[in-house]
């Protein structure tokens, strides 16, 4: 296994990325059914009854690409018994799509799982037509069709952007497969389409890594180096936003989630950890997620890491940020217009990362009750200025803590207050000195305009974007949390926070 900076060789990788997706299916399967079991929400217990369709499908392709007599067989046998899922009934509207879990046949209750389902299927029969075997083969074929049809007819009902580029992408594949013209013309034009949208002034897709990471698999289909294609800004941005020695996303904090004490493993983890030859501990650990692996393959684009130090300014959907990346730290800005209920809870207007491929630390702003977030980056650390709302809130469900960081807990983390140590609360003015896994940080808040009082603490508690809040999580805390409490302020207030950090240094 992979960890760390250490260069691996092509044929390397693509072995060992295959058995990372073979192995993580090996730990949910079941020995009953040979199905993978698995459950896409989180639950407050370890047993997984539900047999989904995508994951099934992916383990399908991981054993196919191991290449042994005994994964062909088994991943044969295990795509015969999917297929009889498939809806077949011409009449209905769901004709050519899968049930998201099997015990829900005959009802589609997600129309995405065709778009993920059809990219796999397109890998089978470019690169296994001869293994399928009759008739196998022509089931397949036959299945494949169906799915495409009804793929075909989802483009007209707008799908999200990253399940709409897979189906085109898919589309296209087939159609350079099949040698058919007309299916040529529909994904070319559709591919089109979509670069056009990607190109907006206000696409913010390529800044949530997840949906970078869907987005680059989906185009390894039709291009077999994206770096010369028309979709060269895409890989651009992901070699920005990457950083080799963290091996994890660093860029714009758009919609970006926490798992544990951890950013939360995504595609993109996989992809670059597989462009540059090594990954993050947390990409590794064993999970449902390293299922998709099996659909990363080679390119064509050497690894080509930044001038380090390296800043980018850039705009993410009309918002203006920044994003800077050092040899052992990198931070990104984000400036926030107004409040988003449906975003705020991955949105951070902040976010430093420090640390090595064994772990990620992340402090980041995110949450409170703010009517918008201006910044200003400085040398040796950044400003945020926050415009509190008119209303003035209350103790109800705590809206007043208006103003919110969060760092992850690491054990050695020490808070000093005005020479204090360990103190848990502080005053506006007063500078809070942060010292955890070798990065030294300190804060200070201060009244920009208008009037108000305000109460700072230290306590334990979980970011808002984090996603282990049930099982064994439900009790658990994962971050520190720095927040500012109103006592009493007028409509019209502003607080800057200053913050200067160093890695391994004084700030």
């Amino acid at each position: 296994m992979i960890i760390g900076n250490t260069p691996a060789a092509p044929s390397d990788l693509v072995r060992q990325i295959v058995n990372l997706a073979v192995n993580a299916g090996r730990i949910i399967q079941s020995s009953q059914t040979g199905f993978v079991h698995w459950y896409h929400r989180v639950l407050d217990y370890p047993t997984h009854d539900t047999i989904p369709i995508y994951e099934n499908f992916l383990f399908v392709l991981a054993l196919m690409r191991e290449r042994t007599a005994e994964s062909f067989a088994e991943g044969k046998a295990l795509l015969e018994k999917l297929l009889h899922f498939q809806i077949s009934d011409t009449g209905s509207s769901h004709a050519g799509n899968f049930p998201l879990y099997l015990h829900e046949y005959p009802d589609c209750k997600d129309r995405n799982v065709a778009a993920n389902v059809l990219p796999i299927f397109y890998w089978i029969l470019h690169t296994f037509p001869v293994v399928l075997g009759s008739p196998l083969r022509d089931t397949f074929h036959r299945a494949t069709e169906r799915l495409l049809d009804y793929c075909l007819r989802l483009r007209h009902e707008r799908p999200h952007f990253t399940a709409a580029l897979k189906m085109a992408c898919a589309i296209r594949a087939l159609a350079a497969l099949w040698q058919r013209n007309d299916l040529q013309q529909i994904g070319d034009q559709w591919i089109d389409e979509l670069l056009l949208q990607s190109q907006e002034p206000g696409f913010a897709t390529w800044y949530i890594p997840a949906d970078m990471g869907e987005a680059l698999v989906a185009l390894q289909m039709v291009y077999t180096d994206i770096r010369s294609s028309p979709w060269a800004h895409l890989w651009e941005l992901a070699e920005r936003f990457w950083h080799p020695r963290m091996a994890t996303y660093v860029g714009p904090g758009y919609h970006d989630y926490q798992f544990r004490e951890q950013p939360a493993v995504t595609l993109l983890d996989l992809i670059m950890g597989f462009h540059y030859g090594c990954y993050s501990y947390r990409a590794l650990l064993n999970g449902p997620h390293l299922l998709a692996a099996a659909l990363i393959h080679p390119t064509g684009e050497p690894p080509t890491p930044l001038t380090l130090p390296a800043a980018f300014d850039l705009s993410v959907a009309g918002r203006r940020a920044t994003v800077r990346q050092e040899g052992s730290l990198a931070y990104s800005l984000l400036e926030k217009l107004q409040p988003d209920p449906t975003r705020d809870n991955a949105y951070s207007a902040f976010r430093l990362v420090w640390g090595d491929v064994n772990c990620a630390h992340t402090l980041v702003c995110q949450g409170g009750n703010v009517q918008s977030i201006a910044y200003q980056a400085l040398e040796g650390g950044i400003d945020l200025i926050f415009t509190l709302p008119e209303e003035v809130p209350t103790e109800v469900r705590q809206r007043n803590r208006e103003v919110s960081f969060f760092l992850d807990a690491h054990e050695d983390t020490q808070f000093v207050v005005g020479g204090h140590a360990s103190a848990t609360t502080f005053q506006m003015g007063e500078k809070v000195t942060i010292e955890s896994a070798g990065m030294v940080i300190t804060l200070c808040a201060s009244l920009e305009e208008g009037t108000g009082h305000f109460f700072g603490h230290i306590a334990k508690g979980n970011r808002t974007s984090q996603k282990h809040t049930t099982g064994d999580g439900r009790f658990k805390a994962y971050d520190w949390q720095l927040f500012l409490r109103t006592v009493d302020r007028g409509p019209v207030c502003k607080i800057r926070a200053s913050l200067r950090f160093s890695y391994g240094g004084t700030p």
